[in-house]
């Protein structure tokens, strides 16, 4: 069973469709998988349960399964009722040490934060977010094409849409929260969301100030480039050490429009399209949705193995 810390029916959220992925993928491989959210009128028993959540808020109501799993796909707090995004990494670790008593394995979306537990004697694995193939892949539509897309909420801690818009660029949005007449739509349907970043030269990433500060890469990333498209992000140095200079990236808003201005220069397309097949060849090497789910399964053998040594 996946445990969800999202509402029943909540399809726009991330993180349903990266677990419904992961939930079809174990199917496939002779598991019976469910799903269930924190809402869930049921919660299924079974042998198995991974909780997926961005916070180390975790169900109470939960059975506890033969084997329970904490995958923290990306960083997210409750501080009394409240969502807090960032954290230093200290309080962050403290509550993941005291969370992990509850777990037979932690598995984190961070590498630095992965290599930091195990440092301290906390054992982790290392599974980061990935793009499933069968619905990212390049596939080029005339009515879906657009010269820069960015697909997400107009949230607090959005930039990079807002500068292309100040700066008079353009820019076709889809997403919730934008003024009248910016967005085209305030949600694509991860089903068909891979025809929308095939077809566009640029797909713009936008990341989470937690997410940066504690090294999760998100898995727009991974999607966007798997379609082919030009991805052009916020600065991470974790994107950085994988794609090298195939994932363009800026610091400032400057930055950002003249790397815009730069890859859409038809003197520049070549370029533009080599830097997005060498970095559509480093996604497809080593962050697809097999990639990862044959990862959670060592992970489960990994736990039988420990258990029978003992």
């Amino acid at each position: 069973n996946f445990d969800l810390s999202v509402s029943v029916g909540h399809i726009a959220s991330g993180d349903f469709w990266l677990v419904k992925d992961l939930s079809e993928y174990f199917i496939k491989h002779n598991f019976i998988s469910y799903m269930s959210f924190f809402n869930s009128y049921y919660k299924y028993k079974t042998d198995i349960n991974i909780t997926v959540s961005g916070s180390l808020y975790t169900q109470k109501d939960v059975d506890i399964a033969k084997t329970n799993i904490l995958y923290i796909a990306y960083p997210l707090f409750w501080d009394n009722g409240k969502v807090e995004f960032v954290k230093n990494i200290e309080e962050y670790i403290e509550e993941i040490i005291k969370t992990s008593s509850r777990y037979d394995a932690i598995i984190v979306a961070s590498k630095p934060l992965n290599d930091e537990l195990n440092k301290r004697g906390i054992k982790s694995y290392f599974i980061p977010q990935y793009t499933n193939t069968d619905k990212f892949y390049p596939s080029f539509f005339e009515e879906y094409k657009s010269e820069v897309l960015f697909v997400g909420a107009n949230t607090f801690y959005r930039k990079a849409p807002n500068i292309l818009l100040n700066a008079n660029l353009p820019i076709t949005i889809y997403g919730p929260s934008y003024p009248d007449g910016i967005s085209k739509g305030d949600y694509l349907d991860n089903r068909v969301l891979g025809k929308y970043y095939a077809s566009a030269k640029i797909v713009l990433n936008d990341t989470r100030e937690g997410m940066i500060k504690h090294g999760f890469i998100s898995n727009r990333i991974f999607d966007a480039s798997a379609c082919g498209a030009l991805v052009i992000s916020d600065y991470m140095k974790e994107i950085e050490e994988i794609y090298g200079d195939s994932v363009p990236m800026w610091k400032t808003s400057e930055e950002l429009v003249e790397l815009v201005k730069y890859y859409l220069d038809p003197k520049n397309e070549a370029e533009r399209r080599r830097k997005a097949k060498k970095a559509q060849e480093i996604t497809l090497k080593n962050f697809t949705l097999e990639i990862a789910g044959q990862k959670f399964i060592n992970v489960i053998e990994d736990i039988k193995k420990q258990r029978n040594l003992n």
